[in-house]
């Protein structure tokens, strides 16, 4: 089964003292032992353990920041057997194992966990539905998964204005359901102690604003590795750009390290 194939039994951030961090960190969804789990996109299975209480579980690692850390994880957890080992790079739709009900389970499903970072941390999950979502039933075949890299350079942020920072290069030729994910490697220069903020957009062109997403920042850090996820319905040959603003009185200036400056895309292939 492909998670959007089953019926989700418990949703992403529901609170309870089943979970130690005391919320649902993920997906559940209700199969029978013994369902085939499929990969929802390609990557490496990682010698990784996410604890005792996914039990028998693999971790895939979609892909890598520049220096080499991961960047994009995804869990498949209380699994009764795997079929693929450590190191092994699968492909979108291939077979990874059977579900089961093994770990801090009541029955048997399979829990889908996603996480943005540069390193895998306790509590630091993310919404896996746009995810899901974005592969759908048939995503091995309709659906591509893109994640490019942009040359290295530092791109100065005037305070308290909206700076461009990459183009979104769709294809002329593209349409449909697109998921884009971006890395932000913003540099912060300090004034004095105190908070900043960082805001990033992302805007269609003709100028049709998304939703952005707002991050405090301390003086403490000199920099911020952020990623901002953007979904919609794309239209052939119009893309878009990302767009950051930083604010805060203690702060003196800031910067985009674009080594860091990478994006993810799923889309339709039209």
């Amino acid at each position: 089964m492909k998670p959007a194939d089953r019926d989700v039994t418990t949703g992403y951030g529901v609170k309870g003292e089943w979970w130690a961090t005391g919320e649902h960190g993920g997906l559940d969804y209700g199969c029978p032992t013994g369902d085939p789990v499929y990969a929802m996109w390609g990557g490496v299975i990682t010698g990784t353990s996410w604890g005792s209480a996914y039990g028998t579980h693999h971790v895939i690692d979609h892909d890598t920041l520049p220096n080499g850390d991961p960047g994009l994880w995804a869990v498949y957890a209380h699994l009764k057997s795997k079929t693929v080992g450590t190191g092994t790079r699968v492909q979108p739709g291939q077979l990874i194992g059977y579900s089961g009900a093994t770990g801090n389970v009541s029955g048997p499903h399979l829990h889908v966990e996603v996480q943005r970072a540069a390193n895998w941390k306790s509590g630091n999950y993310t919404n896996p539905q746009p995810w899901v979502d974005a592969g759908g039933d048939d995503m091995v075949d309709v659906y591509n998964y893109v994640y490019s890299g942009k040359s290295e350079d530092t791109k100065e942020i005037p305070l308290n204005e909206y700076t461009w920072v990459t183009k979104d290069t769709d294809d002329p030729s593209s349409s449909g359901l697109e998921f884009k994910l971006i890395y932000l490697n913003v540099k912060l220069r300090w004034a004095c102690e105190g908070f900043g903020n960082i805001r990033v957009k992302f805007v269609r062109e003709g100028g049709d604003d998304t939703a952005y997403a707002d991050h405090l920042v301390h003086s403490s850090q000199p920099d911020f590795l952020l990623t901002h996820l953007h979904m919609e319905s794309g239209e052939k040959g119009i893309g878009g750009k990302w767009y950051i603003r930083v604010t805060g009185d203690a702060l003196a200036s800031a910067a985009v390290d674009t080594r860091y400056n990478k994006y993810a895309t799923i889309k339709d292939k039209g």
